[in-house]
């Protein structure tokens, strides 16, 4: 084997290994590509997408464009809209190509490590790179480009090469693991994830010293200095929006039943892998890596609380890599392949069960505005993502709240509903004016942008009292009158009201 490997510098090299991972990684892009090409975004990355132009023609991050999550998710978005506007297709498709090249990166980075630091033969290799490919795919079906798939794709590399005998050089160590620490800031929870392979190295080794490795440095630096980075830049973020999140994101949150339910039939399996993984002693040291990360995903997931699809990617894709790594190893033990293969087949029926991104607020909207002609710009009073950014899109107009959905409604009125204001007037009075910050911008991006549709979402969710009057919320401004006074009520859908601007 050593006549295939890749020098230490990992991408360099013409070597028969060199070309076998830059196939794979190859494949593993186009198939991805032609998988998604020309479908719907998942919502959220229609939002991000639609913000991060208008954060491009100008707009303030936090002040113009309210959105919860830091700025990273804009600044990743960037390269999105670039590899549209090169080649001249949607934005939605520029997402694609960019998640097809960062896989492609990352499988080839992979696969150099799989040839430098592991002793599987080159069809082993192959079969591990395509196995990754399908794990990081196959689990994000309805959410390619997701925080969490951006993630696993980051993490990937420092994994292999954390799980690897000897672990890399210090300068390899620190170069996948600045790439990990990336992926690592997209979101605080996924911080877990390194401190669950330090919590494994400090157990395996027996001491503390794994805590201040060159890898976990590399982690807290560049995590600081992304805090400081959007403290400097973004300022309305840590002191507005941090905190708006603190007292009103609890509204999205599920019940820990609700939460296990999400996760379906695919717990308990990968539970039982996990333990007879462990109890038959063939959880090796890759294996045991990757079962870490697994459960840190699971970790996260409930941390997050939201019970959202691609909230499980990481423990699913992490899980999936797990299994198939028992399954190559040479020396195998017939129950925790077993496991490991019922584990395996029950994630991939899994994420094919999620299937692909669906939309039912875009076909109810669009087949009841088609009769009215093209629309020049739309906004939707709701608590639901999918009921603005994709439905701006498929109506091939542009998206003219500040906001992807009103979230700071559905939060503040719930704890209203359990608060005893006579109480706790200044809490009560803090929610208000949370809810009344959402009512003021939208009222003034009517103002601003003058869409000619506004609709009116009948059954918000999220809101412990159901139907919740959204024009009744409205109306609580002055300002309100005067706005929607240019408006007519002109049809009713299932779930919706539409208002139409007149001449």
């Amino acid at each position: 084997m050593s006549g295939d490997r890749i020098g230490q510098s990992g991408f360099i090299g013409l070597s028969g290994a060199a070309v076998r991972g830059v196939a794979t990684g190859l494949f593993v892009a186009l198939a991805m590509l032609a998988l998604f090409w020309g479908r719907m975004a998942n919502h959220d990355i229609a939002w991000f997408l639609i913000a991060t132009r208008k954060w491009l023609d100008g707009a303030t991050l936090y002040v113009d464009l309210v959105e919860v999550n830091p700025p990273l998710n804009f600044y990743l978005t960037l390269p999105s809209l670039l590899l549209a506007d090169i080649f001249g297709t949607s934005d939605t498709n520029g997402q694609y190509v960019a998640v097809a090249l960062l896989c492609f990166g990352s499988i080839v980075w992979c696969s150099a490590i799989l040839q430098s630091a592991y002793d599987f033969s080159p069809a082993t290799q192959a079969l591990l790179l395509l196995g990754i490919g399908a794990a990081v795919t196959l689990p994000s079906l309805n959410g390619v480009g997701q925080r969490e798939q951006v993630m696993v794709l980051c993490f990937l590399p420092w994994a292999l090469r954390e799980a690897s005998s000897d672990g890399g050089s210090t300068g390899q160590q620190i170069r996948s693991a600045a790439f990990a620490a990336v992926g690592m800031c997209l979101k605080p929870y996924f911080a877990v994830l390194p401190l669950s392979i330090t919590l494994l190295n400090c157990l395996q080794t027996r001491s503390l010293r794994p805590v201040l490795s060159p890898a976990n440095l590399v982690f807290l630096v560049i995590g600081l200095a992304y805090v400081f980075l959007v403290r400097a830049v973004h300022p309305a973020y840590f002191s507005q929006i941090v905190d708006y999140g603190l007292e009103v994101y609890g509204a999205y949150g599920k019940p820990a039943p609700e939460l296990v339910a999400e996760i379906g039939v695919a717990l308990a399996p990968v539970m039982v892998f996990i333990a007879v993984s462990v109890r038959t002693q063939v959880a090796s040291r890759p294996v045991a890596v990757f079962i870490g990360l697994s459960l840190s995903g699971l970790v996260s997931y409930f941390l997050q609380a939201a019970g959202f699809s691609y909230h499980k990617v990481p423990f699913f894709a992490f899980g999936m890599i797990a299994c198939l790594l028992v399954l190559v190893q040479s020396k195998r033990h017939w129950a925790s392949s077993l496991a490991a293969m019922v584990a395996a087949f029950t994630l991939v029926g899994a994420g094919l069960y999620q299937g692909f991104y669906k939309n039912a607020a875009i076909p109810e909207i669009t087949e009841t505005m088609a009769k009215f002609g093209p629309i020049d710009g739309v906004i939707t009073l709701s608590s639901h993502v999918y009921n603005g950014p994709p439905v701006a899109i498929a109506l091939k107009t542009h998206w003219a709240s500040s906001y992807p959905a009103n979230w700071l409604v559905p939060g503040a009125f719930n704890r209203l509903d359990h608060l005893d204001c006579a109480a706790e007037r200044q809490l009560c009075e803090k929610l208000n004016g949370i809810a009344a910050r959402n009512r003021s911008d939208t009222i003034s991006d009517i103002t601003k942008s003058r869409p000619d549709l506004i609709i009116v979402d009948r059954r918000s969710g999220y809101f412990d009292k159901p139907n919740f009057d959204w024009l009744g919320f409205m109306a609580a401004d002055p300002g309100w009158a005067r706005v929607f006074a240019d408006y007519a009520h002109v049809a009713t859908s299932n779930r919706y009201l539409y208002y139409k601007r007149q001449p």
